[in-house]
């Protein structure tokens, strides 16, 4: 999974040559990915995600996005974590956030009897593929990845107030606001 931003480019944005300081950038890279996608939800790079939800009465909402592909929902029944087929929940992966409800049992035998327990379950795993193709994040983002790298550079580590109020200020139209 190769980060939204490369070594080479964080090089050019920081004006530095050579390969002295390479182990320090690339963490400066992985730890900007993760500022952004803490404050905005957005997943910058591809990847496997599981998410633990609660009972499944109704639509949960998943926090991963975007690109939601969910590969796995799984129960807690009688101590053991048990699969539904995919006929017995649907996915909204397009929406912010994505979301994942149950099918209305047709039957309580089969899946209408799995889809029946799961919505009783205390406890619900989401196995999803999730996040940005490579080459796929927003540029906006990218460039907020950059600023980030620079800071931390400067500061060895720390971010100034500037940095941070101009990384927040360009990912405010990519956050979700909740009410």
């Amino acid at each position: 999974m190769p980060e939204p931003v490369s070594l080479e480019l964080a090089k050019l944005q920081l004006r530095l040559g050579g390969t002295a300081e390479n182990a320090l950038i690339e963490q400066s890279i992985t730890a900007a990915r993760e500022w952004v996608e803490k404050y905005t939800g957005h997943l910058l790079v591809r990847r496997e995600v599981v998410e633990v939800v609660g009972p499944l009465r109704s639509t949960v909402n998943l926090s991963a996005w975007p690109d939601v592909d969910v590969t796995k929902v799984e129960y807690l029944a009688g101590g053991a974590m048990v699969s539904l087929d995919a006929a017995d929940y649907r996915v909204a992966p397009i929406q912010r956030p994505a979301q994942l409800a149950l099918v209305a049992p047709s039957g309580w035998s089969g899946s209408g009897a799995r889809a029946a327990a799961a919505a009783s379950s205390p406890v619900i795993t989401v196995t999803m593929q999730a996040g940005y193709a490579d080459g796929a994040a927003p540029a906006a983002l990218v460039r907020v990845m950059l600023v980030l790298i620079a800071a931390m550079y400067d500061g060895r580590g720390s971010l100034s107030d500037a940095a941070i109020a101009s990384a927040t200020g360009l990912c405010r139209p990519y956050k979700l606001w909740r009410v």
